[in-house]
């Protein structure tokens, strides 16, 4: 009985009461801390691992609400005439009007996506030079904190799985890891969101641990107007320029 719940595991669906059933569970009878509290993100530190291989860690991440977890791909539609806040629209124009397609064909629905994301902080560390990422064969100069990502990382092997890497001034590396909506056997219900990080170390040393936290981001139509030079800041014509009922000096265009 993993969970102390009262049901001996070989009846239980959800050995572990993590609300992830044991068919799609990476870790069925895990009981500890990581999957019983609440995290903002979480510090990925590894060791005992064999230099040259590939490791791939897998993480498996729930929401404090199930419903949440309905968000991940879905199409929302912004209110029209609305032009006070960071998002402004005044048209009606849905993502399938300017191409964009939905596997569930939803791209009608709004002007609006939502996705989620995995990002994992991997602060430099000159005792672990590529942070453990893959690096390519044919590169066998030094790597520093100002080494850019293109003379080193073998971008090709992490694509495969969905990742991307940017890098900051100070040597940061930042990589981006897709979620997968995990679906319960049993009705397709979503229980999850799960992601698959590919390391390669170089070295024995793993360095400063990275940190991992999930990334919500909205991909959508927005409307902008452009008020010319010509008019003065504190004139009537610049007041009534970007009414929303002159669609004339709007333009509609994709933002994340």
């Amino acid at each position: 009985d993993a969970n102390s719940d009262g049901e001996p595991d070989v009846w239980d669906y959800d050995n572990d009461g993590d609300k992830v059933p044991d068919n799609v569970d990476i870790s069925p009878d895990y009981t500890g801390n990581i999957s019983t509290q609440l995290h903002d993100d979480l510090t990925l530190d590894l060791s005992g691992f064999t230099t040259g291989k590939a490791i791939f860690v897998d993480l498996a991440i729930r929401p404090q609400e199930d419903r949440f977890l309905y968000l991940t791909d879905n199409v929302v539609d912004w209110p029209a005439a609305d032009v006070d806040g960071q998002v402004t629209r005044v048209y009606t124009d849905t993502l399938a009007d300017i191409g964009i397609s939905h596997p569930d064909g939803k791209a009608s629905n709004g002007d609006m996506i939502l996705k989620n994301l995995l990002e994992i902080t991997i602060p430099f560390d000159s005792s672990n030079p590529t942070g453990s990422l893959p690096k390519l064969s044919s590169y066998t100069g030094t790597i520093t904190a100002a080494t850019p990502l293109e003379d080193w990382l073998d971008e090709d092997a992490l694509a495969q799985y969905g990742i991307s890497v940017t890098q900051e001034e100070d040597g940061t590396r930042v990589a981006y890891v897709a979620l997968n909506v995990v679906q319960d056997k049993t009705g397709d219900t979503p229980v999850a969101w799960g992601a698959h990080m590919l390391y390669r170390p170089e070295v024995a040393a793993w360095g400063t641990g990275h940190t991992a936290r999930m990334l919500w981001m909205v991909y959508g139509i927005t409307d902008s107007c452009t008020i010319p030079d010509s008019v003065e800041p504190e004139s009537d014509e610049y007041q009534t320029w970007c009414d929303v009922e002159n669609l004339d000096h709007w333009t509609a265009g994709s933002d994340i």
